[in-house]
């Protein structure tokens, strides 16, 4: 299906290159960036492609080259600006490069992530991600020129091949002691810290919640002054979370074979044990999945021992068949006390995956519960 996908979206880009219209829209601004750029061998790094000042694009293809004898691509989404009902495309299949395509009947004119790709570093050296735009054009088929082609990001590992990391980069090495996943525990901040990030400006529309769990020290950023807040939140992210909100408590350790010695291994653990979290079958947690609005609306609500007074409240939204049985009362739950609203055209979105800047959103108004 995706190679057939991948064939109707070069039919397409071909078109728009043999019979191109001069657009005057302003040009895209492509923002490129990796949430670190120094990590030790076995540690995780994502990739950002943030589409920013978008003039609306109906296509848009590009590609990503990397080092593979330095990175190990571990996965590959798409971002929140590609909306549901939007031919996309991924092909990973090149070792060493990821190929993006989209297309659209109409503009998409929001800006946001475009792709997350998640790499390991495999062993000590510099590797280099090259960006480069291939096709871009409105739901007109107008070409559009992008703010750059190209650009390079550099990730360094000064950690030796030989120190207890994983060289193949495959997870069977023992963690680091200071490991850069996204949501590692953070230090207890001083009364007088005030995390700024550099990718959450004072405009932001999350910003101030962003400021406000980040000072209380439940959500760390992911890297020196970064936040990434368009990444997608993970299960293990958001349990992290929680249990840092609860005082960190000791708890036996649960029995998940995908959950091993890692910075999420104790909040998973209390949370298991505690009821408030479930597995998702054969035993798993799945703690790198990306959590979503139903998931995290569940969790607080079994934290919380919520009740809705009135589950027949979500049948206003349009949507609201597809909300499964097992999370009626809890999105319930949460939209009576005001944790979650709906997204354009009226929807819960009760599957959708959800932002880091969303999920802090999210656990400030519960904050107030």
């Amino acid at each position: 299906m995706n190679k057939f996908k991948t064939y109707i979206l070069l039919l397409c880009y071909c078109t728009m290159l043999i019979f191109p219209c001069m657009a005057e829209a302003s040009p895209p601004n492509f923002e490129v960036s990796a949430t670190a750029d120094n990590v030790d061998i076995g540690d995780e790094v994502y990739l950002l492609v943030n589409l920013n000042d978008n003039a609306g694009f109906g296509a848009l293809q590009f590609s990503i080259e990397y080092d593979e004898d330095k990175l190990l691509l571990e996965n590959v989404t798409t971002g929140e600006i590609i909306p549901e009902g939007t031919i996309s495309a991924t092909n990973t299949d090149i070792i060493g490069e990821i190929n993006f395509s989209a297309i659209s009947i109409q503009n998409i004119e929001e800006s946001g992530t475009v792709l997350v790709s998640k790499f390991k570093a495999k062993q000590s050296g510099t590797a280099i991600f090259d960006f480069k735009l291939q096709v871009y054009a409105d739901g007109n088929g107008e070409s559009l020129n992008a703010s750059f082609n190209d650009t390079e990001i550099t990730i360094e590992s000064d950690k030796p091949t030989g120190s207890g990391g994983s060289s193949g980069g495959g997870g069977s090495g023992k963690p680091a002691e200071k490991p850069t996943e996204p949501e590692k525990p953070a230090e207890e901040p001083t009364e007088d810290a005030k995390p700024t990030f550099s990718d959450v400006s004072e405009s932001h529309w999350a910003f101030s919640q962003i400021q406000k769990v980040s000072e209380m020290g439940i959500f760390s950023g992911t890297g020196e002054d970064t936040f990434s807040p368009n990444l997608p939140m993970t299960r293990a992210m958001f349990v992290t979370v929680l249990y840092r909100f609860a005082g960190s408590p000791e708890s036996e350790k649960a029995d998940f074979t995908d959950v091993e010695d890692s910075w999420y291994t104790d909040a998973v653990s209390w949370a298991a044990n505690n009821n408030i979290v479930a597995g998702t079958g054969d035993n798993q947690f799945s703690p790198n999945k990306n959590v979503t609005r139903g998931e995290i609306s569940s969790i607080l609500c079994r934290f919380k021992n919520g009740k809705s007074t009135d589950i027949n409240s979500i049948n206003d939204f349009n949507d609201s068949g597809e909300i499964p049985e097992w999370g009626k009362e809890s999105i319930a739950w949460a939209v009576e006390n005001g944790l979650v609203m709906g997204r354009d055209g009226g929807l819960i979105a009760f599957s959708e995956s959800a932002s880091r800047a969303e999920a802090a959103v999210i656990f400030t108004r519960f904050l107030d519960i």
